[in-house]
């Protein structure tokens, strides 16, 4: 029985994202009058996918998701082509992204408007945004910085907009929620003056805070006021120096909340512009970064390997752990380093190491829906002989490099969101209280630190001669509005020291920042309370016993002792 090769032919077109081929058990060829049940797939007389065989699959790269078509037939060696055996219809990546989960518009004068949108996701990869203004689309743009900004537009008009997130195949996701901004209006200059014109406007909104930044042709003394309607009655704040660099920080606001602005400009000589109706909408609350990180992780140098140790925060949710490891740096993401335990437990013995080298390691919680927490991170040297074990702090050898950023120059530890209970916790001092019987959060807005960072590391640290400390990072949410990081409860009454070392793509220090975290836990009040409670107890009671004994005694004696009257 001689074996017949099949050809595969596949029409002009793009490409298929996969082909899973099955061909016949039998086949009789017109030419020759033989049956076999291998096949081949080619190309130009070339095997693409394995050798003969009764099934074969191939995969090949997916250009545009269109539907392609091809056949399967049979040839004998000479080249002559049999029956066809099949038909084909194979089509490509199908799946559109998911709709761009929040958006914002400013109007950043009187003819453009600022359009900011948050991370959409795809079973392959987001490759373009497509921009909406008033249901016609006007732009796309790449994936990041995922902001347009609409020019040539009509004074005092109000515009809205939609985002669209597009994969490689043009597959398109629903449209987002819709946004407003009204252009700012063009005020008269009266005849004889310089009115004072804003420039360089924006709005920079998160869930609760929207920071408002603009310029002017004049030195003005600002006033501006807010609220969810035109009566601007949630609050005012004002400067009443004169200036033409302007930057307010309005707080309390309300998640996914739409806000109207209005800003009074008075030049030294009295006379005043108004620009009213500006209208900017806070983000959602994020809801990504949910997850706590463990606690307490620990990395310990053996002679021959590595103890990893964590506690597991005491969450439902969590169903697991992902250990990373890696000789560079900490791993930053579940992708990134070598995985070497997935699991549930709270230790990890790490044999796969060698003297001589410090190793990196991430630890990330995570749920059923493979969420993840932003991780918490050790490293460890396994010393050469001869070598002396030196203590170092976390990131202590990070050095401070020259020329940094002027804004994480300027970087303080109130910039840093501690939250509780949905609450912001204030910063004073440079210290912060915690209850540690509650998770906490540690936030930063990202428009406070450009986009250069890789790490923002966080160390809680005892105090005294043998401190115990843990390290973890605060990882971007999928809003891109903040780096965050949820810490489980402590558990304890302490004051940690607290230092934030910022770190940049090439693992260069850019900043330090250092503080107290003073934790007060009522549950470990009350544990201490039950202890002092019990030796109060366990003393009253020995105290009693003593007494008891002590009065036995004596009877016993006085019952055996002579009575002198009888003498």
């Amino acid at each position: 029985m001689r074996t017949k090769r099949t050809k595969f032919f596949l029409t002009l077109g793009s490409l298929a994202s996969s082909l899973s081929l099955l061909v016949p058990t039998s086949l009789v060829l017109a030419q020759e009058a033989m049956s076999s049940n291998t096949y081949a797939i080619q190309s130009d007389s070339i095997n693409f996918a394995g050798l003969l065989s009764e099934s074969a699959s191939y995969s090949l790269e997916d250009t545009s998701g269109e539907i392609a078509t091809g056949n399967i037939a049979s040839t004998n060696f000479a080249g002559e082509i049999g029956y066809q055996a099949m038909l084909l219809l194979v089509s490509g990546d199908t799946t559109p992204p998911s709709q761009p989960p929040s958006i914002s518009s400013t109007p950043l004068t009187s003819t453009r408007v600022e359009v900011t949108w948050g991370e959409s996701s795809d079973n392959v990869a987001v490759t373009r945004y497509y921009i909406y203004r008033d249901g016609a689309r006007v732009a796309d743009v790449g994936v990041f910085p995922r902001s347009f900004t609409d020019t040539g537009l009509t004074p005092d008009t109000l515009y809205s907009y939609n985002v669209s997130a597009v994969d490689d195949a043009l597959n398109e996701s629903l449209r987002s929620a819709t946004t407003t901004a009204r252009t700012l209006s063009s005020p008269q200059t009266p005849s004889g003056s310089t009115s004072p014109l804003l420039y360089n406007f924006s709005i920079i909104p998160t869930d609760t805070l929207a920071l408002i930044k603009f310029d002017t042709t004049v030195a003005v003394k600002v006033s501006i006021s807010w609220g969810t309607d035109t009566n601007y009655d949630s609050g005012t704040l004002s400067l009443d120096t004169l200036s033409s660099n302007h930057s307010f920080l309005l707080s309390g606001l309300s998640p996914a909340r739409t806000y109207f602005l209005k800003i009074n400009l008075t030049r030294q000589d009295g006379y005043v512009v108004t620009y009213e109706d500006i209208v900017f909408s806070t983000l959602q609350l994020p809801n990504v970064l949910t997850l706590p990180n463990v606690t307490d992780f620990q990395a310990v140098a053996n002679d021959k390997d590595i103890s990893l140790s964590w506690v597991l925060p005491n969450d439902p949710s969590i169903v697991g752990v992902k250990v990373l490891r890696s000789k560079e740096f900490y791993p930053s993401s579940v992708s990134d380093g070598e995985l070497i335990f997935d699991g549930i437990g709270t230790g990890y013995r790490d044999v796969a190491v060698e003297k001589g080298i410090r190793y990196y390691y991430t630890i990330f919680t995570r749920d059923l829906s493979n969420n993840f927490s932003s991780g918490a991170v050790a490293d460890v040297y396994i010393l050469l002989p001869g070598e002396v074990f030196e203590p170092v702090f976390p990131l202590e050898n990070i050095e401070i490099v020259g020329n940094v950023d002027p804004i994480i120059a300027a970087l303080k530890l109130d910039d840093f969101l501690f939250i509780q209970d949905g609450k912001i916790i204030s910063v004073g001092l440079n210290q912060v209280r915690i209850d540690g019987d509650k998770n906490f959060t540690v936030a930063l807005q990202a428009y406070r630190v450009p986009q250069i960072l890789k790490t923002i590391a966080v160390t809680l640290a005892t105090q005294g001669e043998n401190p115990k400390y843990f390290t973890f990072i605060l990882k971007i949410n999928k809003d891109g509005t903040r780096y965050e990081a949820v810490v489980a409860p402590l558990g304890v009454t302490r004051t940690y020291v607290l230092k934030i070392t910022v770190i940049d793509f090439k693992n260069r220090g850019l900043k330090k920042l250092e503080g107290l975290v003073i934790v007060s836990s009522q549950m470990a009040l009350d544990a201490l309370n039950m202890e002092d409670k019990k030796a109060l107890v366990y003393g009253v009671g020995f105290i009693l016993v003593i007494i008891l004994l002590v009065v036995f005694l004596k009877s016993r004696r006085g019952k055996y002792l002579p009575d002198k009257n009888h003498e």
